[in-house]
């Protein structure tokens, strides 16, 4: 299962407010928030339909387009509602930490290079050390 990271998504609604009504405006904050509650109801299908109907010009009209696309294309990720209901966390914040611990605090060091084939091994101990599976593995492997 894919998840659109829930910041991300909602990055996308604020791109497509502020080309609306303006950057900081009180009707951007206004309308995000309406678009937000609905995106977290799980309709992200229907704001990309009822997007193309919202009448603008110009770099307006481009954003809304692009976003308008983005939002259909996505939609099938993008069941929030449906993901807090079934315990899943919709945002990437715990993914990003977990790679920083287990991936950067041992092969971003200063002064280090590694092969890809390095990196990768140096990884997979990680991850075995990590989740304390490092017996287990040896003793299955052998």
């Amino acid at each position: 299962m894919q998840i659109v990271d829930w910041y991300h998504a909602s990055e996308h609604v604020w791109d497509l407010g502020r080309a609306l009504y303006g950057p900081e405006t009180p009707e951007t904050a206004a309308w995000v928030d309406q678009q937000l509650t609905r995106l977290a109801a799980g309709e992200a299908a229907a704001l990309a339909q009822a997007w193309q109907d919202l009448p603008c010009r110009g770099e307006a009209a481009q954003v809304r387009d692009a976003q308008v696309t983005y939002f259909t294309n996505q939609a099938g990720r993008m069941a929030y509602d449906q993901y807090r209901t079934d315990g899943w966390d919709i945002g990437s914040s715990m993914i990003e930490s977990a790679c920083k611990t287990v991936i950067g605090q041992r092969e971003k060091g200063p002064g280090m290079r590694w092969t890809d084939a390095g990196a990768q091994a140096v990884a997979n101990v990680r991850v075995l050390l990590i989740n304390d599976e490092w017996t287990d593995y040896w003793t299955t492997a052998a």
